[in-house]
């Protein structure tokens, strides 16, 4: 597993991810441990000080592996001289949140998949070298493994390096106005081209090896990098062949992951101005800045734009004008914020009395939130604080309601200071002028917020084209990741 240069510094805090499924049923959250717990007891394993330094910088996501993806790793054919195995308890521990494991048990389990990640990705470095560089080029085949390494890693809750997005790219050429998959290079312009990878993965390779998480049948002094003997050429040729095989079943009934250049450049926001009611379309009661938020979107938008018009060089820089695709998480995630803003502080207003009168209203819009997050969900501490608590309200519980208010009044703020540049200038709206203490107006109230919540996800999902968030930020994240590292062996 490659670790990620700026997840080491940000996941300090560690760890353990259990998925848990609320009481309420709407919402599938994950739910974070005691910091203190984990590092007390990675401390207290036998374990080389390096390791557990490593160990404990890692984004940890225990019980979030799938039984198919963990099933893979296990088949996948590597040049490990000790392929690493799991067995069933560790299978299970991997695949579960079964709260009756002990912690020690899931640190150990989540241990070793690091390892078999890094092996397995280890090999496909190699395997990707001897593709580039090797007599036999097939770029159809090289441009399949580099999606399984992509696609793997973000299954398997790891990231990818800079450069193998960019070698992505590279491998395909969509058109700026057809970005789908159009046509292969030809061999000629591929080589001139790859040579740009040549350095990251032979190094890559060089700490495979020094870390013993494959065997050194490698010449990497010679440029052209031949494999040490016959025998070394042959493991190779079986090993992708057997693994591509592998992958090939494994995704068989799977959708492929939307990797495209259309999907990660939000390609379809661009000719139409429709894509005003995703970004800046102001949201009843709620004041907001939104014509500085459109202009900042805007802004972002024009230097992509160049950036495949004018300069072309996106293939070679993807992440030059990454603050465009931040840019429209950001918003989206401010009006997801304040659409379950709106509705809890109507909810709040109505009169004790009429609490349960207005209950399956209130049922009624958390039910169009988890619809929303299906498609949208993505593992942010803050958002799931708040789905939380919120699927927890099943009455009027003012204290609840506050807590929770202030919380996407902080972070809805704090979106805004980060992207506007200056602080304390925006706040949400105070509605408390609205009479919702009345039937009618809590109605007409509820109307319109409903009304401007299903037609602002029905055009985001329609726009995406199946991307979603969390897709969008693993690939936001490669933008930081451009340190070469490699898990350490034990």
């Amino acid at each position: 597993m490659t670790a990620n240069s700026s997840l080491i510094i940000l996941i300090f805090e560690l760890v353990l991810y259990v998925t848990t499924v609320t009481s309420s049923s709407l919402f599938k959250l994950v739910l974070r441990p005691v910091a203190d717990e984990v590092s007390n007891a990675v401390a207290d394993l036998d374990l080389p000080e390096e390791t557990k330094g490593a160990f404990s910088k890692q984004y940890i996501n225990v019980g979030c592996y799938s039984t198919d993806l963990i099933e893979l790793l296990n088949s996948y054919m590597t040049i490990k001289e000790s392929p690493i195995r799991f067995n069933d308890d560790e299978k299970r521990i991997l695949t579960s949140s079964d709260a009756e494991d002990s912690l020690n048990d899931k640190i150990l389990a989540q241990l070793k998949y690091f390892r078999k990640m890094q092996e397995v990705q280890c090999t496909d470095y190699v395997l990707l070298l001897y593709k580039l560089y090797g007599t036999e080029r097939n770029i159809k085949h090289i441009a399949k493994h580099v999606y399984n390494m992509i696609a793997m890693a973000y299954e398997g809750k790891t990231m990818v390096h800079e450069w193998l997005w960019k070698l992505h790219f590279n491998l395909w050429e969509p058109t700026i106005y057809d970005c789908e998959v159009r046509s292969l290079k030809l061999m000629e312009g591929i080589v001139r081209d790859l040579e740009q990878f040549r350095t990251p993965l032979t190094d890559l390779v060089s700490m495979c090896v020094d870390h013993e998480y494959t065997s050194n049948i490698l010449n990497l002094r010679n440029p052209k990098f031949p494999l040490t003997s016959k025998f070394a050429y042959d493991r190779i040729g079986h090993c992708f062949s057997f693994n591509y095989e592998k992958h090939t079943h494994y995704r068989n009934n799977k959708p492929a992951l939307p990797l495209t250049v259309k999907h990660l450049f939000l390609v379809n926001l661009w000719p139409n101005s429709k894509h005003q009611l995703l970004v800046h379309e102001p949201i009843a009661y709620v004041t907001i800045k939104w014509n500085m938020l459109a202009k900042i979107f805007g802004f972002d938008f024009q230097n992509v734009r160049r950036q495949f018009t004018v300069t072309r060089d996106w293939p070679e820089n993807p992440f030059k004008h990454i603050g465009f695709q931040q840019t429209f998480v950001d918003i989206v995630m401010i009006k997801l914020y304040c659409f379950i803003w709106m509705e809890l502080t109507a909810y709040q207003n109505v009169d004790d009395s009429l609490t349960d009168k207005y209950l399956y209203r209130h049922n009624s819009f958390r039910k169009k939130i988890a619809d929303i997050v299906k498609f949208s969900y993505i593992e942010d501490k803050t958002l799931n604080q708040v789905l939380t608590l919120y699927s927890e309200i099943r009455k009027s519980n003012k204290e609840q309601i506050e807590e929770v208010l202030k919380i996407i009044t902080d972070e809805v703020n704090n979106i805004l200071t980060s992207l506007i540049k200056y602080p304390n200038e925006i706040a949400l709206a105070d509605i408390s002028y609205v009479d919702v203490d009345h039937d009618i107006m809590y109605y007409l109230f509820m109307q319109i917020i409903e009304k401007q919540c299903d037609e602002f996800f029905k055009t985001l999902k329609g726009k995406l084209k199946g991307l979603t968030f969390d897709v969008l930020l693993f690939f936001i994240s490669g933008s930081k990741n451009t340190e070469l590292t490699v898990f350490p062996e034990n």
